[in-house]
């Protein structure tokens, strides 16, 4: 007695859980004697951080940098850079106001100016220890800037305004003008067409 009306569905079909005739995997008993392949998913995560601070805190001296760890494979803005003086990855982003290097990537300097303790908070890493001015170079461009040393993270991230003086990015403002006034000519009168149709 099937618990189904007419012919059995699973008759003729191999269960994809343990491999056995005329059974589905939804309905199978038996332990598996093969793992399915599961399809991997691209997981993107963002690491952000909530400020616990009021509104009259928040002021200049605060930053708020986001960072995004994607696992897609997408190849992202790096540029190689002179740190002062030491060879070095960098990560572009538009986004940051600021640039930030991990401590890792501070004891690698060759040159490594003396911290200084600063009012600026970075609320992404959570610990904010600037350098004092540090230099950076790329291809025949220097430039002196402000860099944050963070205990947390890894890498350096190098801000828009100095990633734009090293000619790294340049922005395109377009300007778009009011077509009506260029052909007014053409807008005015009844709308007849004067030629024939």
């Amino acid at each position: 007695m099937l618990p189904h009306p007419g012919g059995c569905p699973a008759r003729g079909k191999t269960c994809s859980a343990c491999g056995k005739p005329n059974n589905f995997a939804k309905v199978c008993r038996s332990t598996p004697k093969r793992a399915t392949p599961t399809p991997k998913k691209t997981v993107k995560t963002v690491n952000a951080i909530h400020p616990q601070f009021s509104d009259s805190d928040m002021d200049e001296d605060s930053q708020v940098v986001h960072v995004v760890h994607t696992a897609s494979g997408r190849r992202l803005p790096t540029c190689q850079v002179l740190l002062q003086g030491t060879p070095i990855s960098a990560l572009v982003d538009t986004g940051a106001s600021i640039n930030l290097l991990a401590t890792k990537g501070y004891y690698k300097l060759t040159k490594p100016p003396p911290l200084q303790p600063t009012r600026v908070q970075v609320y992404a890493f959570r610990k904010t220890t600037p350098l004092r001015i540090a230099e950076i170079t790329h291809e025949d461009t220097t430039v002196s800037t402000k860099v944050y040393v963070s205990e947390e993270g890894s890498g350096f991230l190098l801000g828009c305004q100095t990633a734009e003086c090293l000619n790294l990015v340049q922005f395109a403002f377009s300007i778009h003008t009011n077509r009506l006034e260029d052909l007014d000519s053409l807008f005015q009168g009844i709308g007849c067409l004067k030629a024939p149709h």
